[in-house]
């Protein structure tokens, strides 16, 4: 093999294993070097995964190869920014390999003293990041004492180390970083990167409090211990404050600053929001005088982001949403000149915007949207600022999956998915030193059934056990003790749960075909929440929709010929129907709508809808006409009885 080569704008040595990008160097383990190597030497070439197990491991070696290989491929993904699912570099072919697609030069000249031709060893040293010119071993040894937090069932934290205002280094090191039982949410640095401060509600699990951590130090330092739930902690820059929201799950409660080494808590200002342990309400200004806010106040306020002086209480208002709109997850940037915010439309998507910041400035300034390429119509926000300004790491399931991108904050920017990371991801937040911590929650919903026809009368005594032990099986699946009698003097109540459809990703809002034969039901297993249909026990799965935008609350026409759902393919929640069978699904009626329902006698749409004013229940003919509003002190998600009589 040629051990050098050039692809892109990175250089690789297939000897030392190291990659360089604009003369940084980007060091990779030695399996997913050896692996990269492989590829690039085959560019343009299919490398079947059998092919890539005999190069990267003996054969006396006992591993889970397709493991192995999924995870050097993600590594070499994140170093090089590249994207599975629109891949620069790396291919997939499914079930296959993988293939190398980029151009790839093949370099015969020899680096020099250890670097790359054209880069002397005093130019280079510029380059590389501080505290990577070193051995290696102390940074590991460094992280892997560094503690933090973890969110529902998993936790984990990557620290990066951004160059300069154009690249960001993919030299990922990832590390759990502690697995306490219960919730913890939104970490939050100080400001020299060595402690966290985060929500967690305890070894108990029954309050949620303000707790602090020291690098290499197992010990958990509680920082707030007030009945109600605390939220939304955020480290001032000068390192002397933690400010945090505190209240119950009634609209109320205050925000607070507590020291960060503990002592008495000061509040600030009283609020009129109900308290939510993974909401991130609030951030500091550069100066650590003034908190930007995203919670509503007393008296209620305009909707919208607030400007707090910390020492005299005084409000200021910085933005004005539409009414149907709301402005959440403000961070200032870490000059203190922009404010990142999530703007939700109220229209099943979110957008980033940005704010010019002046402190001093009476009339504020109007904000900008980030209108990034192929997220005009998606969920995307919860965005963090990186060291310097220029980036912003974010939240986003355009795509598919909730995962974690990067984008520089212009409008024109190209965002790139942070891939190595994997999916699930949420509660980023980034230190004034380069590292991230986020949460990665591993869960996903299916769908049950019970047959309530099992009730099983007149059992012999052995009956009678078998059923008790298909009680026992049932109730450790779900979790929950069935709790199952003798009825008086003939019939024992043991319905059993069975899982009917399941799969990786979520499954949900099953609907009952008429004859009992069939089921509908919203699945994003490909990629999109679209509709799909399978057999009672959940065969043959078909997916019905590829609107590609969300799809959801199936219902069954009367004669089970056509399934009605609402889409947000159009921005606002439309209903439509399609058959059965598949085809192109019709739009019901040019209002919106969500959650229709066939009226059993196959005469009536009943639905749910905001277009009096309040969310009310609507009604249409099933074979057209003008819709017809049924309540006028609202009303949603409409059930009607069999005889139609009752709602």
């Amino acid at each position: 093999m040629a051990r050098r080569y050039r692809f892109g704008v990175f250089t690789f040595d297939g000897r030392s294993g190291e990659l360089w990008k604009d003369g940084r160097s980007i060091k990779l383990r030695p399996q997913p070097a050896r692996l990269l190597e492989l590829l690039v030497d085959h560019a343009g070439t299919l490398v079947e995964r059998e092919k890539i197990q005999r190069a990267i491991w003996n054969p006396d070696v006992q591993v889970d190869y397709d493991v192995g290989v999924n995870r050097c491929i993600r590594q070499i993904r994140g170093a090089l920014l590249d994207n599975a699912d629109a891949p620069l570099y790396v291919q997939t072919v499914a079930r296959r390999g993988y293939r190398f697609i980029a151009p790839v030069e093949r370099l015969e000249e020899e680096p020099v003293n250890g670097h790359p031709r054209g880069l002397n060893a005093e130019a280079t040293e510029r380059l590389l990041p501080q505290g990577v010119q070193a051995a290696a071993h102390p940074l590991r040894a460094f992280l892997r004492y560094w503690p933090l937090f973890s969110a529902c069932l998993v936790a984990l934290a990557a620290w990066y180390r951004y160059e300069n205002r154009s690249h960001l280094s993919a030299n990922f090191k990832i590390v759990p970083l502690a697995s306490y039982l219960g919730y913890e949410y939104c970490p939050t640095f100080s400001p020299d990167g060595r402690q966290v401060a985060f929500v967690w509600n305890g070894e108990g699990q029954n309050n949620f409090d303000i707790y602090v951590k020291l690098a290499g130090s197992p010990r958990l330092l509680r920082l707030t211990t007030d009945s109600a739930i605390d939220y939304g902690p955020a480290w001032s820059p000068d390192g002397r404050w933690i400010a945090f929201c505190r209240g119950t799950e009634h609209p109320g409660g205050a925000l607070w600053v507590v020291p960060a080494l503990g002592g008495p808590e000061r509040k600030i200002i009283d609020l009129d929001e109900s308290a939510n342990p993974s909401n991130r309400p609030v951030s500091w200004s550069s100066d650590s005088k003034s908190l930007v806010l995203a919670s509503s106040i007393k008296p209620r306020s305009k909707h919208g982001l607030k400007l707090v002086d910390v020492s005299t209480a005084k409000i200021r208002q910085l933005t004005f949403p539409a009414a149907e709109e709301d402005d959440s997850y403000p961070a200032f940037s870490p000059q203190g000149d922009k404010i990142a915010f999530t703007r939700d439309s109220g229209k099943g998507f979110s957008s980033l915007y940005l704010l010019p910041f002046r402190p001093n400035l009476v009339s504020p300034l109007r904000p900008k949207r980030l209108d990034w390429p192929g997220f005009q119509d998606t969920a995307y926000g919860h965005a963090v600022w990186t060291p310097q300004n220029g980036h912003l790491v974010f939240e986003s399931s355009s795509g598919g999956p909730h995962r974690l991108w990067i984008a520089a904050d212009k409008r024109n920017a190209q965002p790139a998915v942070l891939a190595s990371l994997g999916e699930n991801l949420s509660n980023a937040v980034v230190s004034s030193t380069g590292r991230l911590a986020y949460a990665h929650s591993n869960f996903n919903s299916n769908i049950w059934r019970i047959d309530l026809q099992d009730s099983i009368a007149g059992n012999s005594a052995e009956e009678h056990a078998q059923n008790g032990r298909k009680i026992k099986r049932a109730a450790q699946l779900t979790s929950e003790f069935l709790d199952c009698t003798a009825e008086r003097n003939r019939a024992l109540c043991a319905p059993v749960a069975v899982r009917t459809v399941a799969s990786t990703r979520d499954d949900e809002s099953p609907a009952l075909s008429p004859d009992g034969q069939k089921l509908a039901f919203a699945s994003d297993r490909s990629g999109f929440t679209e509709i799909w249909v399978s057999n009672l026990d959940g065969s043959d799965p078909m997916q019905l929709t590829f609107l590609q935008h969300l799809a959801g609350s199936p219902a069954w026409s009367a004669d089970g010929q056509q399934i009605l759902f609402d889409s947000r393919e159009e921005g606002d929640a439309h209903l439509y129907s399609i058959a059965a069978s598949g085809g192109e699904p019709t739009k019901l009626m040019a209002g919106t709508g969500v959650l229709p329902v066939a009226s059993p006698d196959g005469k009536w749409i009943y639905f749910s809808s905001r277009a009096s004013g309040s969310m009310q229940i609507w009604r249409m003919p099933q074979a057209g006409g003008s819709a017809q509003q049924m309540t006028t002190l609202g009303g949603f998600g409409v059930k009607l009885s069999p005889d139609c009589r009752f709602a």
